[in-house]
């Protein structure tokens, strides 16, 4: 069913409030780097209220809506790029489950620019690495195989030009290449 554009869906509910809680996470930060003394409890209650708010994609998540798991790559990429460590357990297996899936997504999501900032590189890196850390669970046959992926890494590599960034790439994509290989060795080849 479509909801017709005036009709607010659970999905802009929750895109709206990760990004209020990021905003005010920020700011809490900021408050708590210029003063001295116990961090507010805000901050905290924002924080947890943003790691429980990355698994509630995952309720109206369906298959046919988002295919590329477009919505969920996105909130959690917000979450990496603001510095916010730390995913719900449910969030981080279906991340687990793209393998590949998870460049298409990042390809879809990143605008030009998004190539050559450090920060938005270093947390596709970071969600690259979760969704290859145990690629066994990885749910198409397709996913397992990093053809996008590497493309992904090998032109992040081309275009940012910070050295340590370049450096967590290459690590990237050794991981990455680690984890598929190791888990060809584990499957039986068809004959």
């Amino acid at each position: 069913m479509e909801a017709s554009p005036t009709t607010t869906t659970f999905h802009d509910h929750i895109d709206h409030a990760v990004s209020n809680a990021i905003k005010i996470s920020r700011r809490d930060v900021d408050d708590m780097n210029s003063r001295e003394g116990d961090p507010p409890v805000r901050f905290f209650t924002t924080l947890s209220c943003v790691v429980l708010l990355c698994a509630a994609p995952l309720g109206g998540q369906i298959e046919g809506a988002d295919p590329y798991s477009i919505r969920l790559v996105q909130n959690n990429m917000q979450i990496a790029e603001a510095g916010l460590a730390g995913t719900l357990a449910s969030v981080n297996k279906h991340l687990q489950r793209l393998g590949d899936g998870i460049s298409i997504a990042l390809l879809k999501i990143m605008e030009e620019q998004n190539f050559t900032d450090p920060k938005t590189v270093e947390a596709s890196l970071s969600l690259i690495r979760l969704s290859f850390s145990y690629p066994q669970i990885i749910s198409l046959e397709a996913d397992k195989k990093p053809k996008v992926t590497l493309f992904l890494l090998k032109h992040l590599d081309q275009n940012v030009f910070d050295s340590q960034t370049k450096r967590d790439i290459q690590e990237t994509i050794q991981y990455v290449e680690r984890q598929t290989k190791s888990q060809e060795q584990v499957r039986p080849t068809k004959q």
